[in-house]
């Protein structure tokens, strides 16, 4: 009997083997790092830029318009990019978002950058869709200036935030 197991499992091992060998098991998408592992002081892009070449990360995430460009400059060198950029939108607020990002965007055309909206309010609840009637006209707002450059909008969700479930982020998209 123990033969047999052996033998068993010596098929199955045979048989993935052979199966995954005519395969590739290479995965196309991008890695890269959320920043907040690199929210230290003092620790210069250069250095960030360093480690995630060496430890072999596609990139970052960056956080607001701050250091984007100087960001971007050290990612280049080294043939690195910045995927997301984490944008906080107020829908309470005027303006609702920075007003940097109307001359930020058209200078990240072709670098599929894609801004990470956290939406915030404290007169709606979190998952309200009440709030989704001013929600959607300041990300079409955003859409129309990013989409001619090819940046890409997405809700972001988070706990306690106004869109805080993926089904929220659906349901604004949809809208």
């Amino acid at each position: 009997m123990k033969h047999i197991t052996i033998l068993v499992l010596l098929l199955q091992f045979s048989l993935v083997i052979g199966f995954s060998q005519g395969t590739s098991c290479r995965v196309e998408n991008p890695v890269f790092v959320f920043n907040n592992a690199f929210n230290q002081r003092g620790t210069s892009y250069g250095d960030i830029v360093d480690l995630l070449s060496e430890l072999g990360y596609d990139g970052i995430e960056h956080r607001e318009i701050n250091g984007l460009f100087d960001l971007k400059k050290e990612l280049d060198s080294k043939g690195l990019k910045i995927f997301a950029d984490y944008v906080k939108v107020d829908i309470d607020k005027e303006p609702h978002y920075l007003e940097e990002w109307k001359e930020a965007i058209p200078k990240m055309a072709g670098t599929g950058l894609i801004l990470w909206v956290h939406l915030h309010s404290e007169k709606f609840n979190p998952s309200d869709p009440a709030a989704d009637e001013i929600i959607v006209p300041i990300l079409l707002e955003l859409a129309d200036l990013a989409m001619p450059y090819g940046v890409r909008i997405a809700c972001y969700p988070h706990a306690k935030f106004l869109v805080e479930t993926a089904e929220d982020s659906y349901r604004i998209a949809e809208k």
